[in-house]
């Protein structure tokens, strides 16, 4: 994908801006706003916002939408979607795209002028698609995105390193201290019983 600076800065940004969402305990709306619209880098007189007394809709409606997309990211990155639902849900995110955002013309000036489509980011539901349809087309992206393997958190989340290395499998440093305790617990339990039967 060839992007400037400004616009991978700004994907990035909603990519986390997502994770962050689906996380989040919403309390109001416009906190929900608030994430996006920073993350998209618009001004607030121009983002939609929805009447403060709708909360539940962005809980019930957007944020169950975006963790079940946020789910099947992971499985598609992981290899564990077959290529037709590979394929199914790419179709999905790629209409709702095409349907929600709009594009405005956008003209950049210096040696060679040229006229170039920029998405107008200005809506939670937007904001949304958007960010999920740059995670199916961005590899590296993509591979910032992760659920935590221990059992009773169920969060998401980005991990701050550019791709390399190894893939974060925990959301928080003192998470992935207690899976690998609770690891070297079962691997003792493990081992024991073999143990005391040879003595």
């Amino acid at each position: 994908m060839n992007r400037s600076g400004d616009e991978h800065n700004r994907d990035t940004a909603l990519a986390a801006a997502l994770v962050r969402f689906v996380n989040l305990r919403i309390r109001t709306t416009a906190q929900v706003e608030r994430l996006f619209r920073q993350a998209a880098g618009q001004p607030a007189e121009t983002f939609q916002t929805i009447p403060p007394g709708d909360v539940d809709s962005y809980r019930r409606i957007d944020q169950n939408r975006a963790h079940n997309w946020l789910l099947r990211v992971i499985a598609l990155d992981r290899g564990r979607l077959s290529q037709a639902e590979a394929e199914q849900f790419q179709q999905k995110i790629g209409g709702f795209v095409v349907a929600k955002v709009r594009k405005v013309p956008r003209a950049v000036y210096g040696r060679r002028f040229r006229l170039e489509w920029a998405p107008t980011l200005d809506g939670v539901e937007i904001c949304i698609g958007y960010a999920t349809a740059l995670l199916l087309a961005d590899p590296r992206l993509r591979w910032r995105i992760g659920f935590c393997a221990l059992e009773e958190c169920k969060r998401f989340f980005f991990d701050p390193r550019s791709q390399g290395g190894r893939r974060m499998q925990y959301c928080c440093p003192r998470h992935s201290e207690l899976g690998r305790k609770r690891a070297q617990r079962l691997r003792r339990s493990i081992g024991q019983p073999a143990g005391r039967s040879q003595s």
